[in-house]
């Protein structure tokens, strides 16, 4: 058992973490602040134009449409220039 640890702790350098890094969502407008991991809601309306920080802004909340917690990279990538961040939240 002893070994295992011993061995495992040698090899920790070694192993790597996935970083979230920092995205550039200059072309998206602005999204500064945001890493691609973060999570925000939105909603899935064809006028909806942002995304939110939490559920209870007030923007969000006057969704009638599906809504969805997604990371900031998913939405870009699936949505495009749809979304971008809500001024309230």
């Amino acid at each position: 058992m002893k070994q295992i640890a011993f061995i495992l702790l040698l090899l920790l350098p070694f192993i790597s973490c996935k970083e979230a890094t920092q995205h550039d969502f200059s072309q998206y407008g602005s999204s500064a602040g945001f890493i691609e991991t973060d999570e925000v809601w939105i909603c899935d309306s064809p006028n909806a134009y942002a995304y939110h920080n939490n559920e209870y802004c007030s923007g969000f909340n006057r969704c009638n449409h599906s809504t969805a917690l997604l990371s900031v990279f998913k939405i870009q990538k699936e949505y495009g220039n749809k979304y971008r961040k809500c001024k309230r939240s």
